[in-house]
């Protein structure tokens, strides 16, 4: 990956978070959809998401998106994990159900400032839950 452009997203989720910038960015990774229905998704097929961060700082992205090509919409959702990765690095919380659905919330809200500020309008909804 660019890190050029690792760097521009990172200060996007920086400026949009409370956290401040990280000593060390995270590894990036492309893996295809069957790597985030084992390890993100546990198996569960139906289970449908293109990034995912793993706490232990790699951030991974479906093997079709490509954050190069200047897609704002695409470059959200590097931006959404980043947050994950300073989320963790700042010591987070922890894994409660609580904890993880409260950290989702903010990495969905900071994704849809990041939108917003770059002139699109997100259509992105936080009113799920990630577990129960």
């Amino acid at each position: 990956m660019n890190l050029a452009l690792l760097n521009i997203l990172m200060s996007w989720a920086v400026m949009l978070s409370p956290y401040s910038t990280p000593d060390v960015l995270p590894e990036i990774q492309y893996k295809p959809k069957s790597f985030f229905v084992e390890s993100a998704c546990k198996g569960n097929t139906k289970c449908d998401i293109w990034g995912w961060y793993n706490d232990n700082g790699i951030v991974y992205l479906i093997d079709w998106m490509d954050v190069e090509d200047n897609n704002m919409i695409i470059n959200s959702y590097l931006v959404h994990e980043l947050v994950h990765y300073l989320q963790d690095i700042n010591d987070n919380g922890g894994t409660s159900c609580e904890n993880i659905n409260r950290r989702e919330r903010e990495a969905y809200y900071i994704q849809r400032k990041f939108l917003v500020q770059n002139g699109i309008l997100p259509a992105i909804s936080t009113k799920q839950h990630w577990c129960k």
